[in-house]
């Protein structure tokens, strides 16, 4: 069923691949668990459901902001141009001849070159609308006391050892949960990401390296949208496919849980400690935070 298992991967590895394809176990969708806690999906569904209406209305917003500035971005620029261009023609054609007509040409090809300069490093760089999506699913915790069902013995890494002798594997368990979510909301917003033309994922951030909530801030993208002028179609589009995708992922986080059961812990324990009980969990948000930005 998986492509990949925990203990042949490094973190690099784990947050570079996509983790449906992933086992991993303890944290899994509940069809995969023995005993996991009991909840209620009627009211994930419902949460999930007001997030992206929220974020329906969001888009109109967005693109609303976005027509208002492109007129405006756009009417700045036509009139820079024909005011600062249209001036020097004239000079340059009907001033006194101050200097020959070759150099005249010169001076207007160069003038027409800034003024092209100017006008798309302020397109590029001066314009923005943006919008935040907020990734919050439910947060997981492990309960406290699973040491007891894992032979020491059997686990090989001296990591591994430590965490069961000084009782933190409840700690660990539910810091790879975390991982795991925001490893979901990565392979849900990839393919979107890839393919936006008009829009981008700006920023991108955790407001606490433990509880699950996650921002995302989309923008607009460079140039192209600014001067085509159905751009806010385009735009509405791309940012309709993100919240679907933000959709999904709250939907697959919904469904996950951690395994409960005592005899899977005594069989799977230690290969999960094993395979996880060294990596940088830190590191590995932050890389996927950082994955998660478009170029």
């Amino acid at each position: 069923m998986f492509k990949y298992q925990l203990k042949e991967l490094t973190w690099q590895e784990f947050v570079s691949l996509k983790v449906s394809e992933i086992n991993t176990w303890p944290y899994l969708p509940l069809g995969l668990l023995i005993q996991s806690k009991k909840y209620d999906s009627k009211e994930e569904t419902e949460k999930a459901l007001q997030f992206y209406r929220e974020e329906l209305y969001q888009i109109e917003r967005f693109v609303e902001l976005f027509s208002e500035k492109q007129k405006t971005a756009m009417g700045w620029v036509f009139a820079a141009f024909i005011g600062i261009l249209g001036n020097l023609v004239v000079n340059l054609c009907f001033g006194p001849p101050i200097l020959p007509d070759n150099y005249r040409l010169i001076i207007l090809l160069l003038v027409f070159f800034l003024m092209l300069a100017l006008i798309i490093l302020y397109l590029k760089f001066l314009p923005k609308v943006s919008m935040l999506i907020k990734f919050i699913p439910r947060y997981e915790g492990f309960p406290t006391g699973y040491e007891q069902y894992i032979s020491h013995k059997s686990c090989t890494k001296h990591k591994s050892k430590i965490i069961l002798q000084f009782r933190r594997l409840h700690e660990l368990v539910a810091d790879f949960g975390s991982l795991v979510r925001l490893a979901i909301l990565q392979e849900y917003l990839k393919s979107c990401i890839e393919k936006s033309d008009y829009i981008r994922i700006s920023k991108a951030w955790k407001m606490d390296e433990f509880l699950p909530a996650t921002f995302i801030e989309v923008s607009t993208k460079g140039i192209k949208p600014w001067i085509d002028f159905h751009g806010k179609d385009k735009i509405k589009k791309e940012l309709q496919e993100i919240v679907n995708a933000m959709l999904y992922a709250r939907q697959a986080c919904s469904v996950r849980m951690f395994e409960l059961d005592s005899n899977e812990w005594s069989i799977h324990g230690c290969s999960f400690l094993d395979a996880v009980s060294d990596w940088n969990f830190k590191e590995a948000r932050d890389t996927i935070l950082k994955n998660m930005l478009s170029s």
